[in-house]
């Protein structure tokens, strides 16, 4: 039997035939940039969440991927991942940062239906956005609404949108 067959064979026995090899330890768990929660799991699944107050509401269920030193985040399905009002994301790169955190990096583009609403009239250039490349640290944020206040991050232990 080749050596690669064996190896095959035994990493399959220890992990119960999940085809997805287990992420770097310190990339398990949530992480949050800017009001976003992400959640890496073991087992390959991953959960972008983040609500707001008036409008814009996240939450996409995906699965990642080895590559490299990194992994691959896409969404369940064909459908990109929703970024803000204005842009999706096909995919999210992922590779472990300083300290405990992530380096998030995407190339957004025009959501389809803002394309498609502004038919054959040029976009304004203000929605162009470019590739980035965003610290994300451990923990999970809520948004806080208040009318008085408006809208504030702050950390909390409980998914505000439930279990998976």
């Amino acid at each position: 039997m080749s050596r690669v067959l064996v190896i095959c064979v035994l990493w399959f026995a220890a992990t119960g035939c999940s085809a997805t090899p287990p992420p770097p330890a310190r990339w398990v768990g949530v992480f949050n940039h800017e009001g976003r929660n992400l959640e890496l799991r073991a087992d390959g699944r991953f959960r972008l969440t983040a609500k707001g107050c008036v409008f814009m509401t996240i939450d996409v269920k995906g699965r990642w991927t080895p590559r490299g030193t990194m992994i691959v985040l896409r969404a369940d399905g064909s459908t990109p991942i929703p970024w803000d009002m204005f842009h999706v994301i096909d995919q999210l790169d992922v590779r472990t940062g300083a300290g405990n955190g992530l380096i998030v990096a995407a190339a957004p583009r025009i959501a389809p239906e803002i394309a498609n609403a502004a038919g054959s009239a040029e976009l304004p250039p203000e929605l162009a956005m470019k590739p980035f490349q965003t610290r994300w640290v451990p923990g999970r944020v809520c948004t806080s609404c208040s009318e008085m206040e408006g809208t504030s991050v702050t950390g909390c232990d409980v998914d505000p949108f439930g279990p998976w």
